[in-house]
Order: C-alpha cells, then structure tokens, then sequence
C-alpha cells in the first residue's frame, strides 16, 4: 500500500473509529499494545504553550457580539444581563482548554499540564491586551478574572514552586 493511500484511509476514520482501532490493537499481541501506549504517550506530551496561546486567543477573538446581544436583555424567560452572558460565552470558548489541563493532571502528565496551563494563560493575557472583537469590551477584567481561576484550580492539585513558576512567567509577560 503505497503512503498516499494509508493516509487517505487513516484520515477517513472518523474519531470513534480511531479509538476502536487503537483499542483493537492494545487488546492483541503485548508487544503492539506497548508501541501503540508508548506513541500515544508521547503524542499526549505534546504541547506547545505558545499554540495553546494561539488557540485561546482565536476562539476568544471569534467570540461574536452579536450572538451576545442574542442571548441577552430582555427576553420570555426574564433579562439576561449582557455582562453575565459575555463571562458564560468566556467560559464557553476557555473550557476545552481547561479540560486539557485537567486531562494531563487526571493522566499524571505534569509537564504537559504545566505548558497546557501556561499556554491558557498566555492566550488570556494576549486576548486581553490584543484581542480587537467588539466582544472583548463586554469582559474588560475577564482574562485576568478567568487567569486567577485557573490558577487557583492548577494550584490545588500542584506545588507552590510550579504556581510560583507560572505566576514569575505571567507577570513578566505584562
């Protein structure tokens, strides 16, 4: 089979198949299991914070204002204050991210949750003094308020040199 076509079939599983295969294999021979574990491993370990930076800012610079005057003010089910629901749509674009934190602390991979939690916060600070969406004078103190939860909750599960460590590179990036 030639590398063209591999990748074309490998590119037409859709996720749950992947994971199908990937469970296949780790249920045969030992040998295969433990290659398939060791490259997903190291694919996990992965993480670049300045495209996790990257990521955040996009999907906090997609952030529509316009879907924020949708969702908010006077409605049938009562008022929804437009500032609440900029933080809920905040939170929304944030959470896929804070996920990937708590997936590499759940898997015991403390360097990739370290760079993931750096790349969040990077991506908060950039927003905050880049992002140039309407959206973003909705949650004038978000990032910094949103920063302060993340590492309140890495902080609960990691040690005070590692918060210390995160906290010098923030404030050295203001």
């Amino acid at each position: 089979m030639t590398k063209k076509k591999r990748n074309e079939l490998l590119c037409g599983l859709t996720h749950e198949m992947a994971i199908s295969v990937l469970s296949n294999l780790c249920n045969g021979d030992a040998g295969i299991a433990k290659t398939v574990l060791e490259m997903v491993e190291a694919e996990l370990r992965q993480v670049d914070a300045d495209e996790v930076a990257k990521e955040v800012f996009y999907s906090l610079n997609a952030l529509d204002v316009d879907e924020l005057y949708d969702h908010s003010g006077k409605t049938r089910y009562g008022y929804h204050d437009p500032t609440d629901v900029a933080y809920e749509m905040t939170e929304g674009a944030i959470d896929p991210f804070v996920r990937d934190i708590e997936k590499y602390r759940k898997l015991g991979m403390k360097d990739a949750e370290k760079e993931t939690c750096r790349g969040v916060l990077r991506g908060l600070l950039l927003y905050d003094a880049e992002g140039d969406n309407e959206f973003r004078d909705w949650i004038p103190d978000g990032a910094s308020e949103f920063a302060d939860d993340i590492i309140h909750a890495y902080g609960e599960h990691n040690s005070e040199a590692d918060i210390a460590d995160i906290k010098r590179e923030l404030e050295a990036e203001d």
